[in-house]
């Protein structure tokens, strides 16, 4: 769990030190960036052969999603058919008319992080222990 609040920690840093822009800079935007963040990234750490991101204060995964897409929808994530990603986004963003954006874009603006993964253990998994 340490291990799992130590990359909330830093996830959360980099969101925070890396705004949209200014406007939201200065707006209470990221006041609540937090908000069902740190639970979805909980509930999906442990799947294997996904890879998770940050860009901006959005969460993009990709990877085998496929045969996890059930685990991916309860998450709170949604698919972006024209990605091939799932992504978690704060629930007070508004969207803006604007062109579909790629992945390269996205990561070019707003910066990526790649959250590292982690094994589940015992005490992450009551049930592996009975």
């Amino acid at each position: 769990m340490k291990a799992l609040n130590l990359e909330y920690e830093k996830a959360f840093e980099y969101i925070k030190s890396n705004p949209i822009n200014d406007q939201e800079k200065k707006s209470s935007y990221y006041a609540n960036v937090n908000d069902g963040f740190r639970e979805t990234l909980e509930k999906i750490i442990f799947i294997p052969k996904i890879f998770i991101e940050i860009c901006g204060s959005w969460l993009w995964v990709t990877g085998e999603t496929k045969p996890v897409k059930t685990i991916l929808s309860q998450a709170g994530l949604y698919w972006a058919a024209n990605k091939k990603a799932w992504y978690f986004k704060p629930a007070d963003y508004k969207a803006k008319k604007h062109k579909a954006f790629s992945m390269e874009d996205i990561r070019g603006k707003y910066g990526s992080e790649t959250v590292e993964k982690r094994e589940r253990t015992k005490v992450d998994n009551p049930q592996a222990a009975k």
